[in-house]
């Protein structure tokens, strides 16, 4: 999903009996990084709208997301496009900022 600001999202959502993810979940990532560890964001959202969802992505949510766009119970997480993605997602890169341009900006 991109949202108005263009920025891409995943989104995990509940179905069923499965729970999209839980706040404690969330928070363990949260203290993950401020530990210094990297972490992907990922936000819990208890309840909301998703506006325009249409094509395969409606095939797949047809459990989870009303006729309307709405939801319950869903874990989204941000895909920043500095941080590059092998095909299955789960592996990558960050790419940082070259040093000496850093250095120059000071």
């Amino acid at each position: 999903m991109t949202d108005a600001a263009g920025m891409s999202w995943t989104a995990k959502f509940a179905s069923g009996r499965r729970r999209a993810a839980s706040p404690p979940e969330i928070a363990a990532s949260r203290l993950t990084w401020a530990l210094g560890y990297f972490v992907e964001e990922h936000y819990y959202v208890p309840r909301g709208t998703i506006i325009g969802i249409q094509g395969a992505l409606r095939k797949r949510t047809t459990e989870a997301i009303g006729t309307d766009g709405s939801f319950k119970e869903s874990r989204f997480e941000r895909q920043p496009p500095e941080i590059e993605r092998d095909r299955d997602g789960i592996s990558g890169t960050i790419r940082l900022p070259d040093p000496a341009s850093l250095a120059s900006r000071c």
